[in-house]
């Protein structure tokens, strides 16, 4: 649930910032980073500072440095390696710690 709001978020930005052939891209790696953000927001014991940093070095290194430094056919493969890390470690984190995923369950 959280992937697809995050997702749709960033609808504004789909044919202007993100090429429309990056979209799909884009869309399954907020998929993949929102289950990194759960894990992190849960770890944390339900704080968001770590969610904040997170997102913040995402754009920071991703969007504001990285990307700008491809264009045509090589920032559409660029997306697609970007895109499978991102997969894989959500599975990864799935896998690991899918307890963590469900939420931090106060007591007492």
């Amino acid at each position: 649930m959280l992937g697809a709001t995050w997702a749709l978020w960033h609808v504004p930005l789909w044919g202007t910032e993100f090429p429309w052939s990056v979209v799909p891209a884009f869309f399954v790696s907020v998929l993949a980073g929102s289950v990194f953000s759960a894990w992190l927001f849960n770890s944390a014991r339900e704080g968001v500072f770590l969610c904040m940093v997170f997102h913040a070095g995402v754009n920071s290194i991703g969007a504001g440095y990285v990307f700008q430094m491809f264009t045509g056919t090589d920032s559409l493969r660029l997306w697609r390696v970007y895109t499978i890390v991102w997969a894989a470690g959500a599975v990864l984190i799935v896998w690991l710690a899918g307890r963590a995923l469900k939420g931090f369950r106060k007591t007492g």
